[in-house]
């Protein structure tokens, strides 16, 4: 991330967990980097990590699916089709 996080996030996190301003900074700008990754790498990088963990597909699909409609700002619904296309190719 090249912009500094919202000042008065900062602030929030720093007052509401006692973390210094600082820490909280990072902490912030990590998680809108988290939140700022695109769908497709998202399920990129989790179907790598599920398979790493030997699931197979047709759970991959599922997992994802629900991982994808749990995040704050939800991408639209993807078929498990759409899913395979983003992996696949």
């Amino acid at each position: 991330m090249t912009e500094s996080p919202p000042p008065d996030l900062v602030r929030h996190v720093a007052e509401s967990t006692g973390l210094a301003p600082g820490v909280a900074a990072r902490v912030v700008a990590d998680v809108i980097g988290y939140f700022g990754e695109t769908t497709e790498d998202y399920v990129r990088r989790r179907h790598t990590e599920l398979r790493g963990k030997q699931y197979r597909n047709a759970q991959i699909w599922t997992a994802l699916a629900a991982e994808l409609a749990a995040r704050p700002v939800s991408p639209p619904r993807l078929t498990e089709r759409q899913l395979r296309r983003i992996v696949y190719g």
